[in-house]
């Protein structure tokens, strides 16, 4: 991502791009030339240094808080319990094995793959699926909540430093 960063932000680069002749290119060639040069200026390759500085420093800080937020996503894991084997219907029957009841009689199941893909896929009783499902929506709940709003501040950041209003309107 810095590499990025630092590639659309490169003043070398971008002059000898900007100098090609498209007068005789095809389509094709022209098209791509002009995304390139676009990328460059909503990057902010005409904006001065001390401001590319901020974007970089910027930029840095989103794709960290992009990896903590996939990371949360990722390590999160949620459960639901269930009352009985019964409401395991259409399960095989090894995975019913695999979750016997616990003391209080109840069944745990995680939104970890080895529950939640064979309930998706098997379990006949659709509350069982609805409340997996719900809980591996919400894996990463409260800890995203934090990262989301600081995500949505450094993008607004962002767009203002590139001279727009908000991030939709970037």
């Amino acid at each position: 991502s810095a590499r990025g960063t630092e590639l659309n932000l490169d003043r070398e680069l971008y002059d000898a791009i900007a100098v090609v002749d498209l007068s005789d290119a095809d389509d094709a060639t022209r098209f791509a030339i002009e995304k390139d040069l676009r990328s460059y200026r909503r990057a902010g390759i005409d904006l001065p240094p001390e401001t590319q500085e901020q974007l970089k420093l910027v930029d840095a800080e989103l794709e960290k808080l992009g990896q903590l937020f996939d990371r949360n996503i990722a390590e999160g894991k949620r459960e639901i319990t269930i009352d009985s084997a019964e409401q395991l219907a259409g399960l095989p029957e090894d995975f019913i094995a695999a979750h016997p009841p616990g003391a209080d009689g109840k069944i745990v199941l995680n939104t970890t793959y080895p529950d939640y893909g064979p309930i998706l896929a098997y379990a006949e009783n659709g509350e069982v699926r609805r409340r997996l499902f719900m809980e591996y929506l919400n894996r990463a709940w409260p800890e995203n909540e934090q990262v989301l709003s600081d995500l949505i501040a450094k993008r607004h950041e962002k767009a203002l430093l590139l001279g727009y209003d908000t991030w939709a309107d970037y």
